[in-house]
Order: structure tokens, then sequence, then C-alpha cells
């Protein structure tokens, strides 16, 4: 394929991927250091079930959501400040990112094309999935399904 240039570097096939997470990160990482806003504070702050592994299990039953709840948790324990949040909503979109131009690698076999497509997905018009951590479903919605091949694609 031939060299794409983007800001004077000349990226090759290898360095998409790559370039893509970077941006991805580097579009939101000003949200590291937001706060709890929101909804946050119903789900999150003030909701015990999120507060240790123990309150999670005997909360596993009822409710749902279980793996959504216990990321939750998982950040709770790492630190209980929304820092860490931030951290795992923005690893989370990176990878769904990375995901996108995978994706679309393997409708198109364009490698301009899909990262162009996973550039606009690094930046979407509604930022505020990544700043409100009560939105975490969407990063696992996404990367659940991203991955999939899609019908009638075979691998070649």
């Amino acid at each position: 394929m031939y060299p794409f240039l983007i800001l004077g570097i000349k990226i090759r096939d290898g360095l998409w991927p790559f370039t893509i997470i970077i941006v991805a990160i580097t579009v939101y990482a000003n949200a590291l250091w937001g706060v709890f806003q929101f909804d946050d504070y119903n789900v999150i702050v003030f909701n015990p079930s999120v507060h240790s592994l123990k309150a999670w299990w005997q909360d596993a039953g009822s409710g749902i959501r279980q793996l959504l709840k216990l990321t939750y948790t998982l950040n709770w324990l790492a630190g209980p400040n929304s820092f860490g949040f931030h951290v795992f909503n923005i690893v989370c979109h990176a990878v769904n990112s990375f995901l996108i131009y995978y994706l679309t690698k393997r409708l198109t076999y364009n490698a301009v094309i899909a990262f162009i497509t996973a550039l606009f997905f690094c930046s979407p018009p509604n930022p505020d999935r990544i700043s409100n951590l009560y939105k975490r479903p969407l990063f696992i919605a996404y990367g659940s399904f991203l991955p999939r091949q899609p019908p009638g694609i075979h691998k070649g």
C-alpha cells in the first residue's frame, strides 16, 4: 500500500492501528481529570453494591448488567476517585477505535478507507460517553460486537 501522509509523517500499513489508538487516547486525555457528574453519583458513588467484591457478589443475583457492575467495582477498588474510571473508559474507546479500523479493513480491503473511518470514530459527535462514567455500557456493547466477523465475509 502507498504511504499515507499525515502531518508530514509517512505512516505505513503496520503503523495505522497504532496511530488510531494514540489519536483516540489523545483526543480524550483531558477527560482524565474530570470529576464524577450527573448519574455517576447514583450509579457508582452512592451505590454500595459496587464498592466491594463481596457487595457485588451479594447483589449478583438481583439486578441487571453484572459485568458492568463488576467493572465499576474493580475500578472502585483500584481507587475511589474518578481518574481510574476515566482511564478505563479511554482505553476501551481506543480499543474500539482499533476494532473499527480492523472491521472496516476486513470489509473494504482498503487500509486508507479503514484508517479514515477509524479516525472519524476517534472523535465522535457525542463525547459525553467518554466523560460520563455511567455510559460505560456503550463501550462494552461496542467491544463485544465489533470483533465479530460479519456474515458473508470470508477470511482471505
